[in-house]
């Protein structure tokens, strides 16, 4: 039973690790092993793979799970009429590999206490990429030589960082209004609100038009 927990506990750790490195995840590359997000990813599902096997249990579905099969269906089967099957190949094989990582977060974050750990960590990964985003923006380093005026940080793409930057905006905004009164409530919670202003100034430097 020990064994179980531990492993179950250490599927947790890596997936909690995994959703930190998301929103960096290009900053860091191992060659053909790829990014620091697909190798923390690949050994959390590992432990979670065991975990599964040794309590012999998953996590009950729910209904919006049954779209995301649905989706991932119609992908497979768009294999029988596309015009490029390599390309169309490659986009299942990523839907594939996202619908395995909400089973395997839906299954793994299992309480509200994993539930906000998981948004922290979040917000912490993106902290990083607004600092760097910052960097980059005072040494002049523009996302390319073809786009003036436009930064990015992370090693991310620019409508990309965007785009999870404007996630982050209820997630900060959540966690603020949320967090209980404690030692380091006060601090956490400007922390959170600091987030906003420092991220909507990134998006900007993003200069992306979706965002």
């Amino acid at each position: 039973i020990i064994r179980k927990t531990m492993i179950r506990k250490l599927a947790q750790i890596f997936a909690l690790f995994f959703i930190f490195t998301i929103p960096w995840e290009n900053a860091l590359s191992f060659g053909s092993l790829g990014s620091i997000s697909r190798i923390i990813g690949l050994v959390a599902a590992g432990f979670w793979a065991v975990s599964v096997l040794l309590q012999n249990r998953l996590r009950t579905f729910r209904t919006s799970h049954i779209f995301i099969f649905i989706f991932l269906l119609f992908n497979v089967a768009s294999l029988l009429w596309t015009v490029d099957f390599e390309l169309t190949f490659g986009r299942v094989r990523t839907y594939l590999q996202m619908a395995i990582q909400i089973w395997m977060l839906w299954d793994l974050l299992d309480s509200e206490k994993l539930y906000r750990y998981a948004l922290v960590a979040f917000l912490i990964g993106t902290f990083l990429t607004v600092a760097s985003t910052f960097s980059n923006y005072i040494s002049g380093q523009l996302i390319s030589e073809w786009e003036y005026g436009r930064y990015s940080g992370g090693g991310q793409n620019a409508v990309e960082l965007a785009l999870i930057l404007s996630l982050c905006f209820p997630v900060a905004w959540y966690l603020a209004l949320s967090e209980r009164d404690n030692s380091h409530s006060n601090l956490l919670k400007a922390t959170y609100i600091f987030f906003i202003p420092a991220a909507f100034f990134a998006l900007i430097l993003t200069a992306s038009r979706t965002a």
